[in-house]
């Protein structure tokens, strides 16, 4: 049905979300937040976030090589692409 009508699952915007959020950390080094990238413990979260990147084919150096912006709509685009096939 959300085909049809040309909407995205709920399941793809958490997904892009989640991703925004994680590019904001690696992009923006200000604040808190970045800590998360040196931080020796492997959280649920932060695997979680990069098993997600890796699914859509990226990495994080890629990611970085692309700019913020450029970075944000190939992700969600890419997001999209993948759940509309499934």
């Amino acid at each position: 049905l959300c085909l049809e009508v040309g909407l995205v699952s709920i399941r793809a915007q958490v997904k892009v979300l989640m991703i925004d959020y994680w590019l904001k950390v690696i992009f923006f080094t200000e604040g808190l937040d970045p800590l998360v990238l040196i931080d020796s413990s492997q959280s649920e979260w932060k695997q979680l976030v990069v098993k997600e990147i890796r699914q859509t084919g990226f990495f994080n150096s890629i990611l970085k090589a692309m700019g913020y912006n450029d970075a944000k709509v190939v992700v969600k685009l890419r997001i999209w692409d993948i759940e509309s096939k499934n």
